[in-house]
């Protein structure tokens, strides 16, 4: 249940509800449940913590959104804060926002939040013109923190564009979700179905909005699927602190310090174990090693045509590749015309060879485009694997 602004007064007012701040209770309670436990016991943190990084682990890969995801935490938990205690979001989630405006395009989503959370505390106010006033302000300073950036508007601007690139259907990370194997956004949604029948779950109709719009960015998107892992559980939290079941207990927190300290020795010893017996790179779908070794020097410099997966490996190795996963610095014209080449169309990989004096290329063996070289007396094989096979232009 709700509670009006003045019912709240009320109560307070008896000593039955005590309001904690969030910039407090993140930076200065000694309660160590916060978060998900303000509303959550902790078992079911520790189910939720585990959807929730089966859920991700596809995209826990070295790249910067792995940087902005505490951020998003952070921020969507203030919001949600701020929602709960009927009062503006403080002000020192701002910084949070120019930090992640600088380091990855998912700040967006944060803005966004902004506008529908602040709907969601305007609807259950008796309050309007205050919280207009509360959120409206910050969520003008959150659009001016945004633009403290190198790039200004622009950068506001450019993951709408990206987004927009129709050239992306191709790259598998922005391709929807395939559900042709069990795979762990189903298992997120089986679960979340399965409390929502069995359990007395309900949220305010905007906040199930929000759920099923993170939903449908899952859906359409696989990138999306680690910020719907985030997301979601802190939208459901409150919702399902009124289940009985997996509401937070008051608990002892002599308890708290001895359990930190064991996960964090768990930790070190994870990582002492990993630096003792570091990972050796083999051939694998993105990592043509050998196919690459087989690649004469002179002919390595000299322009390439490859598969889109293995441009990384080739930068890495000091090699120019056609196409990488920076999709945004090729442009939309680019994608489109490198996913018609690789289709494959004879005319539109002619012209690519011709235009950028191609002389070699690596793809992986599944690749339609391969078809083009095998059946053309201007290419000849030099290596093939089980990951990537080799062509070189005769002279």
């Amino acid at each position: 249940m709700i509670l009006s602004d003045k019912s709240i007064l009320e109560e307070m007012g008896k000593g039955t509800i005590k309001v904690e701040p969030y910039d407090r209770a993140c930076l200065g309670s000694n309660s160590y449940d916060v978060h998900l436990g303000k509303w959550l016991d902790r078992p079911s943190q520790l189910l939720i913590l585990f959807l929730g990084l089966c859920c991700a682990a596809p995209s826990l890969l070295a790249r910067p959104h792995l940087l902005a995801l505490p951020i998003l935490e952070l921020w969507t938990m203030g919001l949600l804060f701020a929602s709960h205690e009927r009062r503006a979001p403080s002000w020192l989630l701002l910084p949070l926002m120019t930090l992640w405006a600088n380091l990855h395009g998912s700040f967006l989503l944060g803005l966004a939040l902004v506008g529908l959370l602040g709907v969601e505390a305007l609807l259950s106010s008796d309050r309007k013109m205050q919280v207009m006033k509360d959120w409206g302000l910050f969520g003008v300073a959150a659009l001016i923190a945004a633009l403290i950036t190198p790039h200004g508007i622009e950068g506001i601007i450019f993951p709408v564009h990206l987004m927009s690139m129709t050239g992306l259907s191709f790259i598998g990370e922005w391709q929807s979700a395939s559900f042709e194997k069990l795979q762990p956004l189903e298992l997120v949604i089986f679960a979340a179905l399965y409390v929502g029948f069995t359990r007395d779950l309900k949220l305010p109709p905007l906040r199930i909005l929000i759920l099923i719009l993170f939903l449908y960015l899952a859906l359409q998107h696989a990138r999306h699927q680690i910020v719907f892992a985030i997301v979601a559980p802190l939208l459901l939290a409150e919702g399902l602190a009124q289940t009985k079941s997996v509401r937070a207990q008051n608990t002892d927190n002599r308890f708290a310090t001895p359990s930190f300290v064991a996960l964090a020795i768990a930790m070190l010893l994870a990582a002492g174990l990993r630096f003792a017996n570091p990972i050796v790179r083999k051939d694998d779908p993105v990592s043509p090693i050998t196919a690459l070794a087989h690649v004469p020097a002179a002919l390595a410099q000299m322009p390439v045509l490859n598969d889109y997966a293995f441009g990384g490996y080739l930068i890495f190795k000091g090699v120019k590749p056609f196409i990488d996963s920076r999709a945004d610095l090729y442009g939309d014209a680019y994608l489109q015309n490198y996913a018609t080449i690789i289709h494959p169309d004879r005319q539109a990989f002619d012209r690519a060879v011709a235009r950028y004096r191609v002389r070699w290329a690596m793809f992986n063996p599944a690749s339609p485009v391969l078809s083009l070289m095998e059946s053309s007396s201007q290419w000849q094989r030099l290596y093939a694997d089980k990951f990537a096979v080799v062509y070189a232009l005769k002279k």
